[in-house]
């Protein structure tokens, strides 16, 4: 049996397993993200949270991968990249 969900079951999800690992405006991102490119995926909440990490900017990113990116699309050639707002950004872990 399937459900479909919307953004708000979506972010209802993630709020009762994982309510720190992402903001509401990276939870919207990663929602448009899974929308557009696996539309028919089923939720794995843990699964996105071990795969997924919202990244405060660039410098945060760096200081955890010991890169030296200047801006935060650079990351786009290592991996996924979700851009949130033009400095937070969700990256896939790597």
């Amino acid at each position: 049996m399937r459900i479909t969900l919307n953004f708000t079951d979506f972010k209802h999800h993630f709020n009762l397993r994982r309510p720190d690992s992402f903001t509401s405006a990276g939870l919207w991102a990663l929602w448009q993200y899974f929308e557009d490119v696996y539309p028919d995926m089923e939720l794995d909440v843990i699964g996105i949270d071990c795969e997924f990490t919202e990244w405060e900017s660039i410098e945060e990113y760096n200081l955890a991968y010991g890169s030296e990116h200047e801006h935060n699309w650079e990351v786009s050639n290592e991996t996924i990249f979700i851009d949130i707002d033009g400095q937070r950004f969700i990256a896939q872990d790597w």
